[in-house]
Formats: structure tokens, C-alpha cells, sequence
């Protein structure tokens, strides 16, 4: 709920910048005299925003990529360790008992 709640937070100042800021314009002025042409404050703001959340999920997808391998090793090493516990594993009393009357209702019959 807490999130829903800032999302809608930001979203709703955002919005605000927006509609605000829609007759300021800028102009970026780069080397060599290129330029852009005039645009409006929030179009810069929220490609810059744009440009940062792509630049920073290109930044960490290998890092995930690599813990997502991680777990899937772990995963499977953990398997492999309770597999062998389960066959190394002693039976209980309370299944024994059980083989035993089995096994000597089998002879009575």
C-alpha cells in the first residue's frame, strides 16, 4: 500500500511539473554550434529521466544475469545434498515399527 502510495506521489508531482513547465522552452547548445531546437523544460526532464532508467537497467542486467545462475547452482547443489541425506539417512524408529508389524502380520497369515 505504502508503494502504490508514493508511485502515485510521484506521478501526481510530476504531473504538476508538467503541466507547469509547458511554455518554457530550452535550447542545449553543444560543440561545433550544432543545437537543438527549442523544446520544452519537461520533455528535457523526462528524457533525461528515460535516459538514466535505461542506462542504469543496461548497467545491472549482467549482475542479475549472474545471480540468477548463481541461485539455478545453489539450487541444484542443494538438491543434490538433500537427495543424499534422504538415501544416507537412517530410517526413523516409527517406520521401522511399521516394517515390523507388516512383517509379522505377514507371518501370521
Amino acid at each position: 500500500m505504502i508503494r502504490v502510495l508514493i508511485f502515485t506521489l510521484i506521478l501526481l508531482l510530476g504531473f504538476t511539473v508538467v503541466v507547469r513547465n509547458t511554455e518554457q522552452t530550452v535550447v542545449l547548445q553543444y560543440f561545433f554550434g550544432l543545437a537543438t531546437p527549442p523544446l520544452p523544460v519537461y520533455q528535457l526532464v523526462s528524457g533525461a529521466f528515460i535516459a538514466g532508467m535505461l542506462l542504469a537497467g543496461l548497467l545491472i542486467f549482467p549482475e542479475w544475469i549472474r545471480m540468477r545462475l548463481e541461485i539455478r547452482r545453489q539450487r541444484k547443489s542443494l538438491q543434490r545434498i538433500e537427495d543424499e541425506m534422504a538415501r544416507l539417512r537412517p530410517p526413523s524408529p516409527a517406520m521401522s515399527s511399521k516394517h515390523r508389524e507388516s512383517a509379522t502380520e505377514g507371518e501370521e497369515s
